[in-house]
């Protein structure tokens, strides 16, 4: 049987909790729904995830508050800390950066369990499926909350393809520039 689940969040699995050997896993919440599809059902009718990918240079004419898709490369990775939110709620936070091939970098939050998925020493070419554009200090910036969906390393974009032959290439690198105007320098290419 074939079911249609609506608000559910899918995310990466926590392999230490997860016996089934699968990659991702889906979260239910109290609005999540399961409706059973007909018999009928062809499975060419789900549908991918569909991408609006808005390059890191237009993000100044964004307004806070909006969501958008964002392909690049993470980089400056700092530690992971916890955090208190102004509510009392423990989080866990991690900063870093996001560049893409419009030569722009921009700072970027993870949040929770998103920050056990990359570490200080990669540079991974990442998907951001409704980043939040935020402002601080007059700087825009892209955090990944609770409705966004992160992808690693995606498989089988053109976009994301792009970013890597251009982040590996390493040319282009020389160019980019924060709100601070900052140059980014890379030690050693990726393969």
């Amino acid at each position: 049987k074939v079911y249609l689940v609506t608000n559910g969040k899918i995310k990466y699995a926590k392999k230490e909790y997860n016996t089934t050997g699968n990659e991702y896993e889906i979260d239910f919440t109290q609005s999540t729904t399961f409706e059973e599809t007909s018999d009928d059902f062809n499975d060419s009718e789900i549908g991918k995830i569909t991408y609006n990918f808005k390059k890191l240079n237009l993000i100044e004419s964004i307004n806070k508050g909006r969501n958008i898709d964002v392909c690049g490369v993470l980089v400056d990775i700092n530690p992971k800390q916890p955090i208190r939110s102004k509510a009392g709620k423990d989080l866990i936070m991690r900063k870093c950066s996001i560049v893409d091939d419009s030569n722009v970098k921009v700072e970027l939050t993870l949040w929770d369990d998103d920050t056990d998925l990359i570490s200080e020493d990669t540079e991974p070419v990442v998907i951001i499926k409704d980043a939040k554009v935020g402002e601080f200090n007059g700087n825009k910036n892209l955090s990944v909350s609770s409705g966004s969906i992160l992808v690693i390393e995606p498989k089988d974009n053109k976009e994301a393809a792009a970013i890597r032959k251009w982040y590996n290439g390493g040319e282009a690198l020389k160019n980019v520039t924060s709100s601070q105007a900052a140059v980014l320098h890379r030690s050693t290419p990726l393969i």
